[in-house]
């Protein structure tokens, strides 16, 4: 009997970084349906992000805090690294100063696979799905709107530019998602702290739209399928972006310093982002989301 190829994954990073992930995982059964996936998570948070995943065979978390010793096993002894396991740790190599390749593609790399679709996957519940659908069902032309990031604060829009926008857009319902602490948008239906990731990652699916920073959430809306306007600044589109989003990067001379700067604050008061005005982030709204048109028949 032929043994079955087993890949045990330790998932590291954000959550942004498990989703850049996902494409691996259906790469990897495509190349060897036989194999064997095992994924294995420290942050429970990626726990929520691969759930219900059907390349995966076998997904759970795993504590170093709880488990020193497997920790000291891991860190420590280069053979059993290669031997047993694999990992998505792509940060390690300061991916912005070497790559001009997008990141799903160094993670695939790192699998010694050539990715040809970059695409994330998630795979909601249908239980999941209704509480998306019914609750963008309560707005008209809802589009979801994410601020912040949390690797570093260097990667935000000021807020009276995105209040400008909720103004300068009337047609629009703009649902703001994130975390209970972040600073609440005037304008905008508050959904802070409200959903989980999964319900969130709903939301964003049954929205018209996704407007917001490169973040975690900016990664979701290309995973579930909706048109997105993602601003750049310290990290790059062609690493971070995704072809269905319209992504706005001034690629000014001090860019990507993501890998320099980390959560250090910027230098030189953040203009790369500050540069993004307010007009630009709203055509490319209009573009993604087309309203439909109402025609008025006169008699």
């Amino acid at each position: 009997m032929k043994k079955r190829n087993v890949y045990k994954i330790i998932s590291h990073g954000g959550i942004g970084d498990a989703l850049l992930t996902t494409p691996v995982f259906s790469a990897l059964k495509k190349k060897d349906p036989d194999c064997i996936i095992k994924v294995y998570c420290p942050d429970k948070k990626h726990l929520e992000v691969y759930r219900h995943n059907p390349y995966i065979d076998k997904l759970g978390g795993t504590s170093f805090r709880e488990q020193p010793f497997l920790r000291a096993i891991y860190l420590f002894n280069p053979a059993y690294i290669e031997s047993r396991y694999y990992n998505n740790n792509y940060g390690k190599c300061n991916p912005s100063k070497i790559y001009e390749i997008h990141a799903s593609r160094i993670i695939g790399e790192m699998f010694h696979l050539k990715l040809h679709d970059v695409t994330l996957e998630v795979y909601l519940t249908e239980r999941e799905e209704v509480y998306g659908s019914e609750m963008m069902s309560k707005y008209e032309h809802p589009v979801i709107v994410h601020t912040t990031a949390s690797c570093t604060k260097n990667k935000h829009w000021t807020i009276e530019k995105w209040e400008e926008l909720i103004r300068l857009a009337p047609d629009y319902t703009f649902i703001q998602i994130g975390l209970k602490t972040e600073q609440r948008l005037k304008g905008a239906v508050d959904f802070r702290g409200m959903s989980s990731i999964r319900e969130t990652m709903a939301l964003i699916k049954y929205a018209k739209g996704f407007v917001g920073v490169e973040s975690s959430f900016a990664h979701a809306c290309n995973a579930v399928g909706t048109p997105g306007v993602v601003l750049f600044g310290p990290s790059a589109p062609v690493m971070w972006g995704h072809k269905t989003n319209i992504n706005l990067f001034k690629g000014v001379t001090c860019a990507p310093c993501i890998d320099i700067l980390l959560s250090s604050a910027c230098p030189y008061n953040n203009f790369c982002m500050k540069d993004i005005s307010v007009d630009e982030v709203r055509y490319a709204l209009e573009a993604q989301v087309k309203l439909p048109v109402i025609q008025t028949v006169t008699i």
